[in-house]
């Protein structure tokens, strides 16, 4: 990148130094391989232990070889970093101990999309703690929240995708308190759905102990769960199973195969099928046509077919309870 390149340019011969004592031979290649393999980011420490004496970092600061991340932590000639960037930074200034947690943590998983804030959190650090009343308290500033636990244990630590990270059923005790119930079990879904989640961690520290806000939530649908949520593919089948749910209406099977097509949801007694059209994948001209003649073939073999549009059922709930699933009760 154009940062990289200025780093090289100002590095001017081979064995010179440059203004701020950094040799140019060796070192700046040395520094860029560091951040390519950080995507973009170094920390102090890491430029310390290459030999870098501080004045010289402290140089290449105000010359803005160097832009602030987060606390000890730069990236190398700008700021424009992709989000890997912004995780790596976040690791490198949380120290060894600290891993992507909460929000950041669910992004890592693919359970919840990136936020401009990164999570972290690390082990309460017992050698400034004078008593036992003391609290390390959670660290923040601009795009960065380090949290503080006490409850840290090996097995919810983990590695994914290249980044230190909580487990799935940690990250998900630790979003229990800031998610509502229909993004938590639609979570719940997508992780059962890919087998990343750990069913025995997860009732493990959701089962009697001591409490924290939001457990009582988690534990409720850890009981509670129903395998057919894990079956759906998109977030609309796991919205309308929601519904289906508080409506207290019979449950569908999901994603059967009727007559040769498979349909989103299906109640077999009342031979009703409900397809949940998202856009999309239903929105070409093909795609309606082939969705109209298996309409046909299923009502000439007895089955009725009815469609939901994703913005009916959040729009119009009482049309969809009472129109569309007139049938189920």
């Amino acid at each position: 990148g154009s940062g990289c390149q200025r780093f090289h340019m100002r590095n001017r011969s081979r064995n010179s130094p440059d203004p701020a004592g950094i040799p140019s031979k060796g070192i700046a290649e040395i520094v860029l391989n560091l951040a390519r393999s950080q995507y973009g980011v170094v920390s102090r420490s890491q430029l310390a232990d290459l030999g870098i004496p501080g004045s010289a970092l402290d140089h290449a600061l105000k010359t803005l070889r160097l832009v602030p991340l987060f606390r000890g932590v730069y990236g190398l000639g700008h700021d424009v970093i992709g989000i890997r960037g912004w995780w790596t930074a976040a690791i490198l200034s949380g120290g060894p101990e600290s891993v992507l947690s909460h929000s950041t943590a669910a992004a890592v998983w693919g359970l919840a999309q990136p936020r401009g804030t990164v999570e972290i959190v690390r082990p309460f650090n017992r050698q400034h703690r004078p008593n036992r009343k003391f609290r390390e308290p959670a660290r923040h500033e601009s795009g960065l929240f380090v949290h503080r636990s006490r409850r840290l244990p090996s097995v919810d630590l983990t590695t994914h995708d290249g980044f230190p990270v909580t487990s799935v059923a940690r990250t998900l005790l630790d979003q229990a308190p800031f998610t509502s119930e229909k993004r938590l079990r639609s979570m719940v879904a997508d992780a059962d759905h890919r087998r990343i989640l750990d069913w025995t961690r997860l009732r493990e520290i959701t089962g009697p102990g001591p409490g924290r806000k939001g457990i009582r939530l988690l534990r409720q649908i850890t009981n509670e769960w129903d395998p057919r949520f894990a079956a759906t593919k998109f977030e609309f089948e796991k919205s309308f199973l929601d519904f289906c749910r508080d409506c207290q209406l019979k449950m569908p099977e999901v994603n059967v195969v009727v007559e040769g097509f498979e349909v989103d949801c299906f109640w077999r007694p009342e031979r009703l099928i409900v397809e949940l059209d998202g856009y999309a994948t239903h929105g070409t001209q093909p795609q309606f046509i082939e969705d109209r003649r298996r309409d046909a073939v299923l009502a000439k073999a007895g089955y009725e077919t009815r469609r939901l549009a994703y913005w009916t059922l959040m729009d119009e709930p009482e049309f969809v309870r009472d129109v569309v699933l007139s049938r189920i009760s």
